[in-house]
C-alpha cells in the first residue's frame, strides 16, 4: 500500500500483482483484511466529509473456487450454461450443465488426448459446445499423452451418453474442431498435408462438404452455421504493410465456396463471432483487436491492446460477444478482463478477477451475466445487471441525506436513494 495505490499479490503465485486500485487520496491508513467477509477496509484521511473508511470488496481475488492444480483446457457453451475442464495431466474432461429442471447435471468423459503442435511449445485438447451446452464434441486418441486424436466424439450433455463418433479418415490425426452454434454441423480439421476440413450434419453425421487447401486454426462457425471461418498459413504480413493480418478462408458449409480475406493485425490470434450475426472480432497476443462486419468486409475499429497490470503488459488471450453484439468482453494471461462497447469501441470497465489466466469466456443468453473459467479457477459469474448490482450497492451503504447529497452533487437535485 503506497500514497498512490493499493496492489494486491496472491502468496502462492506472487510472480505478478492481481490486482492494483487507485488511490484519489495520498492519507489512507490502517489497512486490514476481513476474510470473513471477502472484503479489505482502510481509512481515508483524504475524504472532503472527513475521515471515513473505505471498503474493497475482494470476492474474485479471494474466491474459494481457486484450485492450487492448473486445468489445461476449459470451455464454456455460447450462453455459458454449460461448462468442461480438462485437468492438467488428466485425460478425463469434467462437464457441468445447468439445467433449468434439472438443476447442475455432472458427468465426464475420458480419452481426451493432448495435441503437440509443431510450431509451438504447448499442449491442447480438442472440445467444444454447441450454443445451448446440449452437444459437446472432443477429440479421443489411441492413447498416451501425446497422441493425436483420430476420431470426435458427441456427447449429449444431458442424457449423458456419446450419440456418435465420427473418425479420421485420413489417418493424419484430428488438428481443430468446432460445433456450430445450433449444433446442426461440426467442422473437423485434420492434420492431412493440405490440412483438409470436413463438414458433417449432425446428428446423423452425414458428410456435408470437404474443403481441401492449407488450413489453421482457428477454426469458428459464424452465428447461424452457414459460413466456417479457418485460418490460413503463412498469411501475416508485417504490421507496417499496408495490407497486413491474418488471411482467413469464409467457407459456405454447404457448397464448400471460400472467400479469402485479410483480417487482423498479426500472428497468434483468435476469432470471435458475435451470436447476433453482425460482427467478427480478430485478436492477436500483442493485444491488438480488429472489429468486422460479418462477412469480413468492412472494417469496424482497432482496439487498444490491453492496459498493463502492474509493471507488465498483458497479453491477449480469448474473448467473447454479448448476444445482442453489443458488448466485446476481452480476457488476458495476467488474468485482466475487460468489456467493450462495440459501437464506440470505447473501453466500458476492468472486472477484477482472481490472477489467473482467463482460458474462456461466455454471456448469459440475457447479457445479465458474465461467465469466466480460468487456468485455477472453475466457472465464475460475474453479475452485470445494473440493477441487482445497486441493490448490491444499498446493502452495504445507507440512503444519502439531503447534506451529504449537497455535499457530493451541489448542482443535482436531490432524489431518494435506495
Amino acid at each position: 500500500m503506497s500514497k498512490d495505490a493499493i496492489v494486491f499479490w496472491r502468496v502462492d503465485h506472487p510472480g505478478r500483482p492481481i490486482w492494483t486500485y487507485s488511490l484519489n487520496s495520498d492519507v489512507s491508513v490502517f489497512p486490514s483484511f476481513d476474510t470473513s467477509a471477502g472484503s479489505f477496509r482502510y481509512l481515508d484521511y483524504g475524504s472532503p466529509s472527513g475521515p471515513t473508511v473505505r471498503t474493497l470488496n475482494l470476492d474474485y481475488l479471494t474466491t474459494r473456487a481457486w484450485h492450487q492444480q492448473e486445468d489445461a483446457e476449459a470451455a464454456l457453451s455460447l450462453n455459458g450454461r454449460a461448462s468442461a475442464v480438462l485437468p492438467k495431466g488428466s485425460h478425463t474432461a469434467e462437464i457441468a450443465v445447468r439445467d433449468p429442471k434439472l438443476g447442475i447435471v455432472r458427468s465426464k468423459v475420458t480419452g481426451l488426448p493432448y495435441i503437440t503442435d509443431s510450431e509451438e511449445s504447448h499442449t491442447h485438447p480438442l472440445m467444444s459446445f454447441d450454443a445451448s451446452g446440449t452437444l459437446f464434441a472432443f477429440g479421443v486418441g489411441p492413447g498416451g499423452a501425446r497422441a493425436l486424436p483420430d476420431r470426435v466424439r458427441i456427447w449429449d450433455t444431458v442424457r449423458r451418453h456419446v450419440i456418435a463418433t465420427i473418425r479420421d479418415s485420413t489417418n493424419s490425426g484430428v488438428a481443430a474442431l468446432t460445433v456450430s452454434p445450433d449444433g446442426k454441423r461440426l467442422a473437423v480439421l485434420t492434420r492431412a498435408a493440405h490440412s483438409e476440413i470436413k463438414i458433417w450434419r449432425l446428428p446423423d453425421c452425414r458428410n456435408v462438404t470437404t474443403v481441401r487447401g492449407n488450413h489453421q486454426t482457428p477454426l469458428l462457425f459464424n452465428h447461424d452455421g452457414t459460413l466456417l471461418y479457418a485460418g490460413v498459413p503463412g498469411g501475416v504480413r508485417p504490421l507496417a504493410s499496408a495490407s497486413s493480418g491474418q488471411l482467413v478462408d469464409t467457407i459456405n458449409t454447404e457448397t464448400g465456396a471460400t472467400d479469402q480475406k485479410r483480417l487482423g493485425q498479426g500472428a497468434d490470434w483468435s476469432l470471435s463471432a458475435s451470436p447476433d450475426g453482425r460482427h467478427i472480432a480478430v485478436g492477436d497476443l500483442a493485444g491488438w483487436i480488429t472489429l468486422w462486419d460479418a462477412s469480413g468486409t468492412a472494417q469496424l475499429g482497432v482496439l487498444p491492446g490491453p492496459l498493463p497490470r502492474g509493471d507488465s503488459q498483458d497479453t491477449f488471450v480469448t474473448m467473447a460477444f454479448s448476444h445482442d453484439g453489443r458488448t466485446l468482453a476481452v480476457a488476458g494471461q495476467q488474468g485482466l478482463l475487460q468489456l467493450w462497447d462495440t459501437s464506440s469501441r470505447q473501453l466500458m470497465s476492468v472486472l477484477p478477477t482472481a490472477g489467473d489466466a482467463i482460458s474462456t469466456l461466455a454471456f448469459s443468453s440475457d447479457g445479465s451475466t458474465l461467465y469466466v473459467a480460468g487456468s485455477n479457477t472453475r466457472t465464475w459469474a460475474y453479475s452485470l445487471d445494473a440493477h441487482r448490482i445497486a441493490e448490491r450497492v444499498c446493502q452495504r451503504t445507507s440512503p444519502l441525506s439531503r447534506t451529504r447529497w449537497r455535499l457530493y452533487f451541489p448542482d443535482v437535485p436531490y432524489r431518494a436513494t435506495c
